[in-house]
């Protein structure tokens, strides 16, 4: 039957059917549309993740290499502050083997409170230590006992 001989009675139906296809034809553009933008927010952000995963991996090695270099200036730091802590010892060991010193048994005592922490307190009652331009005279004397670091 040709589409000129349907019967009245079957128009609207076909008429229904027609509307709903394209009813279904709009949803499913809209369906395909939204489909597609999901697409795109889904890409951009593994993107974003990607990009976030790479630089807490750049952060993690970098804290890393902070975490080391800040050991070995903890390390270097307490080195120094053992050389510091002889550094009068020392200077009193050179001096007394270099040059004539007057007062030299007073220097014992000032290496002891020096290292005591006491440094400030060491006044001699008036004496002096005093440091001649001249050739020590006599053996150099033993280092001063308790050093911490360092060459006699």
């Amino acid at each position: 039957m040709s589409p000129n001989e349907m019967s009245d009675d079957k128009m609207p139906a076909i008429k229904m059917l027609t509307e709903g296809n394209q009813v279904h034809n709009a949803y499913e553009r809209d369906s395909r549309s939204q489909v597609a933008e999901r697409d795109e927010v889904l890409a951009k952000s593994e993107a974003e993740n990607a990009a976030l995963r790479d630089t807490g991996l750049a952060l993690a090695q970098e804290n890393t290499e902070l975490r080391a270099k800040t050991e070995v200036a903890e390390q270097d730091a307490l080195a120094a502050n053992r050389r510091f802590a002889d550094a009068v010892p020392i200077f009193w060991d050179w001096v007394v083997r270099q040059f004539a010193v007057e007062g030299a048994e007073l220097i014992p005592s000032l290496v002891a409170s020096w290292k005591a922490g006491t440094s400030d307190d060491f006044v001699p009652p008036r004496e002096l230590i005093a440091i001649t331009p001249e050739p020590a005279s006599g053996p150099p004397p033993e280092p001063f006992l308790g050093r911490i670091v360092g060459r006699d």
